[in-house]
C-alpha cells in the first residue's frame, strides 16, 4: 500500500512538471536545447597556389585525410582493428597500446592517407574510427626549387621559403556559417561560401621550371664529379631583373621538408656570404674605366708572379711581366688588379662598389637576405683596396654578384632583382604585377660594353682562364673565380675550403641571360679552379637553354672543312620517327640549328621519314631543301659541323 502511494506521488509530480514545462517553458532549458541543435560551422581557408612564370604549378593545396579512433572501444573487435592497421601499414600491437592508453579519448592513427587507404577503411566500416578531411599542401615538382618555395606543415603551418615569407597573402581566411543538427546529420542554415571567399592569393614566380630543372641537374653532376659539399646558381634576365633560376644542391624536397637538414633548407644564394675571389676583377676594371684612371691599352708590370707590398706578398699563378689592362683580366692577374686599384682613392673605389649594389640588400622578395660585408673606408687599411680588387676582404651573396654582372650586361643600368612576377586574386585575376625597376646607373653604357668585350677574351682568348665555359654556336663572356675562404679560427685562408665559380653572359653580343655558378668545397685533389669546375657547368646549361629558348646562334663556321666532316661516319635515326604517322608534309628550314632542334622540327613536320646524320653540332647542309615535299619514302640527310 505504501509502495503504491509512493508511485502515485511520483507520477503525479512528473505530470505536474510536464504541464508546467508546456505552459511555462524554462528559458534556460530552451537555450540549452537550441545550443545542442544549432551549430556554428567553421569553413577552413584554401591556400593559394605558387606557380612558375608559365603557370606551371609548384605548390597547391589538395584534400588530405587523417584517420583517428574515437575511443578505446575500437579495440573491442580486435580482428577488425588488426585489419585497419594492416591497411595503414602500422604494427597493430604498437597502435593498440597507444589507443588503450588514451582510453575514452581520440587517437590519431595516420595522416596523409592515400585514396586507396581511404577506400579500404570505408569498406571496413568501423563505427569507432573517423576519417577527417583536411587541406594538405602538395608540391608536384618535389625537389625543384625546394629551398625557394619552402613548405607548409599540416596544410597550415609555413616552414620556410616563400610559403613562410608570403603566408599572410597565401593562407586565405576562414569563414563560419550557421547550421542545425538533425539527428546525426548537419544541415546548413546559411548558404555555403564560395571558394573565392576563403581562398588566398596565388603567387606567379619569375622562375622558369625548364631552366631551373636544367640548372639543378648540372649542379648535381658537378657536385658528384668533384665530390663537393654543395653548389648554387643564379640566372637572371639583365634587362628586367627577373630571376629565372635560383638553385641549390643538396636539393630539398618540399613534400619532405621537415626531414631535410636545417643547413640545406636555407636559400644560400641570398642568405650566405662568401669572398668571391677573381670574379670581382671585372667590377674593378669597370670602376677604373669609369673613373678614367685606366683606359684600354694601358699597361702594368706584374712582377713575374710575386709582389711584396705593405709587409705582405701578392702572388699570381704564373709569372707575368708587363700586361695591358685587358690582358690582366684575361689571365686573371692578382698583382695586375692590385696595382691598378692604387690609381683609385679609397672613396672612389668604395663608391664604385656601392653603385654596383655591394654592401646592401638587393631587395629581392625572399627571406633572410644578407647585405654582404663591405667595410666603410674608415675601416680600411693599406692592403684593403689591393685585396678587394681580387675579391678578398669583401663578402657578397651570389645574388649580389649576379646583379652586378647584370648591370654590365644591361648597358650599366642595375635592375632590382625580383622573383615574384604577379599576384593573383582568389578568382585568378592579376591584382599586382611587378614591373622592372632600375636602381641606378652603375657605369656608363660605353664602359659596360667594353668590359663585356674584355670578358669574351676570358673565354676565347689565347690565355683565357675559361675556355671550358664556351657554348657551341654562341659567343659568351665571363669571368672565373677560385676563392679560398677564410678560417675564422686561424684567421688565415683555408686552401681546402674553396668556392670555384664562373659568372657569365649569354649571348655576349645581345645579352639575354646572366648567370653565376658556384661549387663549394670541391675535393682539391680532383680540381679547384673555377674555370675547370664551374665553367663547364655554364657551358652545359646554356648549350641546352639557348636553342630551346629560340636564341639564334651567332658563332658558326659556315665554310666547314668537308674533309673534317667526312671523318665522322654517317648514322641513321629511324627509330625516332616510326612509320605510319602522317602521309605528307614539307621539309622545314633547318639552317644553323643545333642537332636536337633540327630533329625536333623534322618530327613536327609530321612525316615518319628516315634520317641520316653526318657530323655533330650545327646544321650546314640539308637534303631535301626547305619547302620540298616529304613522304614516308624520303631519306632526309643532314650535315652538321661543330661551332668555332
Amino acid at each position: 500500500m505504501v509502495l503504491a502511494l509512493l508511485l502515485l506521488s511520483l507520477f503525479g509530480s512528473a505530470a505536474v512538471c510536464a504541464v508546467r514545462l508546456q505552459l511555462f517553458p524554462d528559458e534556460r532549458l530552451s537555450k540549452l536545447a537550441e545550443r545542442q541543435h544549432n551549430l556554428t560551422v567553421r569553413i577552413p581557408p584554401e591556400r593559394g597556389d605558387i606557380l612558375d612564370r608559365n603557370y606551371q604549378v609548384l605548390a597547391k593545396s589538395v584534400q588530405g585525410y587523417t584517420v583517428c579512433t574515437t575511443s578505446s572501444r575500437a579495440l573491442d573487435d580486435r580482428t577488425k582493428f588488426n585489419e585497419i592497421c594492416e591497411v595503414l601499414g602500422l604494427r597493430a600491437n604498437d597502435v593498440a597500446k597507444r589507443v588503450a592508453k588514451r582510453g575514452g579519448g581520440a587517437t590519431q592513427l595516420k595522416r596523409r592517407l592515400t585514396p586507396a587507404e581511404v577506400a579500404a577503411l570505408r569498406e571496413l566500416d568501423s563505427p569507432y574510427i573517423t576519417i577527417d578531411a583536411q587541406p594538405t599542401r602538395y608540391y608536384p615538382k618535389n625537389t625543384l626549387a625546394g629551398q625557394v618555395i619552402g613548405s607548409v606543415r599540416d596544410g597550415v603551418q609555413p616552414l620556410g621559403g616563400l610559403e613562410n615569407k608570403f603566408d599572410s597573402l597565401l593562407k586565405g581566411r576562414p569563414l563560419t556559417v550557421r547550421a542545425k543538427r538533425i539527428g546525426d546529420r548537419v544541415s546548413m542554415l546559411d548558404e555555403a561560401p564560395k571558394v573565392e571567399e576563403t581562398k588566398g592569393s596565388s603567387l606567379v614566380l619569375t622562375l622558369d621550371v625548364n631552366i631551373q630543372h636544367i640548372v639543378e641537374e648540372e649542379l648535381e653532376r658537378a657536385v658528384s664529379e668533384y665530390k663537393a659539399e654543395g653548389a648554387s646558381a643564379v640566372i637572371m634576365d639583365p634587362a628586367t631583373g627577373e630571376i629565372l633560376a635560383l638553385a641549390h644542391v643538396p636539393r630539398v624536397n618540399s613534400n619532405l621538408y621537415s626531414t631535410a637538414q636545417m643547413v640545406n633548407r636555407s636559400i644560400k644564394t641570398v642568405s650566405n656570404v662568401y669572398e668571391p675571389g677573381s670574379t670581382m676583377k671585372s667590377i674593378l676594371m669597370a670602376i677604373l674605366l669609369e673613373e678614367g684612371t685606366s683606359k684600354p691599352g694601358d699597361t702594368v708590370y706584374c712582377e713575374r708572379g710575386n709582389w711584396p707590398v705593405h709587409g705582405h706578398v701578392i702572388h699570381d699563378h704564373h709569372g707575368y711581366g708587363t700586361l695591358t689592362v685587358e690582358k690582366v683580366l684575361e689571365v686573371s692577374s692578382n698583382i695586375g688588379v692590385a696595382k691598378l686599384s692604387q690609381s683609385l682613392t679609397p672613396q672612389e673605389f668604395y663608391d664604385g662598389l656601392r653603385k654596383f649594389g655591394f654592401g646592401e640588400k638587393t631587395g629581392v622578395e625572399l627571406p633572410a637576405e644578407s647585405p654582404g660585408i663591405l667595410l666603410e673606408t674608415k675601416d680600411w687599411n693599406l692592403m684593403t683596396p689591393l685585396t678587394v680588387a681580387y675579391g678578398q676582404g669583401i663578402s657578397v651573396t651570389p645574388l649580389q654578384l649576379t646583379s652586378a654582372l647584370a648591370a654590365l650586361a644591361n648597358g650599366g643600368i642595375r635592375m632590382k632583382p625580383h622573383i615574384i612576377k604577379e599576384v593573383l586574386g582568389p578568382d585568378g585575376a592579376v591584382v599586382k604585377r611587378n614591373e622592372p625597376e632600375a636602381l641606378g646607373q652603375a657605369v656608363s653604357a660605353k664602359t659596360a660594353k667594353t668590359i663585356i668585350k674584355w670578358m669574351e677574351a676570358v673565354v676565347y682568348g689565347e690565355d683565357g682562364t675559361a675556355s671550358k665555359a664556351a657554348v657551341p654556336g654562341y659567343t659568351v663572356a665571363g669571368k672565373t673565380g677560385t676563392a679560398w675562404q677564410p678560417d675564422p679560427k686561424t684567421k688565415t685562408y683555408d686552401k681546402r675550403n674553396v668556392v670555384a665559380s664562373f659568372m657569365g653572359v649569354a649571348p655576349a653580343s645581345d645579352p639575354k641571360y646572366v648567370a653565376l655558378f658556384a661549387v663549394e668545397r670541391p675535393d682539391v685533389s680532383i680540381g679547384e679552379y673555377g674555370g675547370a669546375i664551374a665553367g663547364p657547368v655554364f657551358s652545359e646549361v646554356f648549350r641546352k637553354i639557348l636553342p630551346e629558348e629560340g636564341v639564334k646562334p651567332d658563332r658558326l663556321n659556315k665554310s666547314a672543312d668537308k674533309a673534317r666532316v667526312a671523318k665522322v661516319s654517317a648514322r641513321k635515326a629511324p627509330a625516332l620517327y616510326p612509320k605510319g604517322l602522317i602521309a605528307s608534309g614539307e621539309m622545314p628550314d633547318l639552317d644553323g640549328l643545333p642537332m636536337r632542334e633540327a630533329l625536333r622540327r623534322i618530327e613536327k613536320a609530321g612525316v615518319p621519314v628516315e634520317v641520316e646524320i653526318t657530323g655533330s653540332g650545327y646544321l650546314i647542309r640539308q637534303s631535301p631543301g626547305a619547302g620540298q615535299s616529304l613522304t614516308e619514302e624520303t631519306i632526309v640527310r643532314l650535315e652538321f659541323i661543330d661551332a668555332i
